[in-house]
């Protein structure tokens, strides 16, 4: 039997598996779990995932198939065989490419959907065939797989740049060549640009997205042009704008999106970060509560809080940090480097930060200045040209969660972000938990998947969450526009 038992059962023959279910997906370069995580929230059954990192595919397996380290270690030792029918391939996609059984068996389930996040940085019709460039590669393996599977949807997710054209003379991006790409196997290709802050996330987290409905598959409503791209907004920036199957629905205004303090305020140091009342208590009670991210169990306490060593030299570099943007001293364009502290423009630095903004302090009260004089004279012994790090704003959402664990200071301690509080900051409840190394470094890069990777390189549930709704309301659409 492939799968689990219930309304979700799939029994499975000598040449196909049947399926009852809301919606059913297949996850490919699923990471550590955030795109199912929000598809089975919205109802979807989740058939396959394919995750070639061990330590990613622990996370999304000790999640979202069994919580059982023995489980776990059984599972990654078995056969590929065992493994689609454990439902996650620990491995490539191209393992599953050369089994023509297995492809033959999904195809009978005849999926809804097929969704992942394939590199797509390198991908080009011009260099199809170009094995030796692994991000053209994988996003072919990607589509070999939906053109041999045939889902009703095809969900393709990456990073904003990939509707920019490369230096190497390029005439279209990856973007415009996927879509063209997935034209020829079949599919109406939508752009979608979507934004984790207007989904419910307490993050600035704008993701291209490419949704593709099969032609002739599933009649759907929509008013979306071929070659638009849609852009998510707040719900009350969307004015009178006409519903679509193909377009996931925000959920919160430009005044009541969750900020940064309101979603880790009870992280932190209490006696620098106190729990306090909020219109956005609802956040945090969503990050509590495991019964509303099938099938996550009930934890009794968050996990992966532990929290980086710093030196003091760093901790002191942290509070001036804070000061610095506490003044306006730093631009939303530049991070503190110390030629910004120069001959040249401490003049300047000096204008920005009148006398009567000082003395000013830490928010830990640990380092103090007197004057722009003092601070100035400070900075430039304690500031290097290596120094990139930028302090969020307690008080708005966040930036983009990134994977490197140094690039963020916390506004209120003088130290960088736990695991947990990013993946607060992404939408992944508090029993979800990372597995894994918490980081790595050197040449452990090129290969591992560390917890703070994980997060990073996640889909934000809450989108997840919407794009799972809109799949299931274009799969129950039964009149064409």
């Amino acid at each position: 039997m492939l799968g689990g038992t219930g309304p979700y059962e799939l029994h499975g023959g000598e040449d196909s598996w049947t399926i009852r279910s809301v919606f059913t997906y297949i996850d490919l370069f699923a990471g550590c779990g955030g795109l199912s995580l929000g598809l089975r929230r919205a109802g979807g059954h989740h058939v396959l995932a394919v995750e070639k990192s061990p330590m990613a595919s622990e996370t999304y397996y000790r999640n979202l198939i069994s919580d059982s380290e023995e489980d776990w270690a059984r599972h990654s030792g078995s056969s590929l065989d065992i493994q689609v029918e454990g439902q996650l391939v620990v491995g490539p996609v191209d393992s599953l490419l050369n089994r023509p059984d297995i492809l033959r068996k999904l195809r009978n389930l005849e999926v809804d959907l097929v969704a992942g996040g394939p590199p797509c940085q390198g991908f080009s019709l011009a260099g199809r065939r170009n094995h030796d460039d692994p991000r053209n590669r994988l996003a072919w393996e990607f589509l070999d797989f939906v053109k041999l599977v045939q889902p009703k949807f095809v969900l393709i997710e990456n990073v904003v740049g990939m509707d920019t054209k490369f230096r190497n003379g390029a005439q279209t991006s990856p973007f415009k060549d996927l879509k063209s790409a997935l034209r020829e196997l079949g599919y109406e290709p939508h752009g979608l640009l979507l934004n984790a802050v207007h989904f419910g996330a307490p993050q600035s987290r704008p993701r291209m997205m490419i949704i593709g409905k099969r032609v002739g598959g599933v009649p759907v409503a929509t008013s979306i042009a071929d070659d638009d791209l849609w852009k998510s907004r707040f719900v009350d920036e969307l004015g009178a704008e006409a519903p679509s199957a193909l377009r996931p629905i925000p959920t919160v205004t430009s005044t009541n999106a969750p900020n940064l303090g309101e979603a880790i305020s009870d992280l932190g140091a209490p006696s620098f970060v106190p729990l306090r009342a909020s219109a956005h208590a609802s956040y945090k009670d969503q990050m509590g509560t495991a019964s509303l991210w099938p099938p996550l169990k009930e934890k009794p306490s968050p996990h992966n809080l532990t929290l980086r060593s710093h030196r003091d030299s760093t901790k002191e570099l942290f509070r001036l940090l804070q000061i610095l943007t506490k003044l306006g001293a730093l631009t939303s364009a530049r991070h503190a480097r110390q030629h910004d502290f120069s001959p040249d423009t401490v003049e300047d630095l000096t204008k920005k930060l009148p006398a009567e903004a000082f003395p000013v302090r830490s928010p830990d009260g640990a380092l103090e200045f007197q004057s722009a004089r003092q601070l100035i004279d400070f900075a430039k012994e304690h500031l290097t040209r290596k120094h990139s790090q930028t302090v969020l704003d307690w008080d708005k959402p966040s930036r983009t969660v990134v994977t490197i664990p140094d690039d963020y200071v916390h506004p209120k301690e003088p130290r960088t972000f736990s695991v947990r509080e990013l993946a607060r900051l992404q939408g992944f409840p508090d029993s979800f938990v990372f597995h894994g190394k918490v980081t790595t470094g050197g040449t452990s890069r090129r290969v591992d998947v560390p917890q703070y990777t994980q997060v990073g390189n996640a889909v934000s549930p809450f989108v997840s969450l919407a794009l799972g709704r809109m799949i299931d309301q274009a799969l129950r659409t039964d009149t064409p526009a």
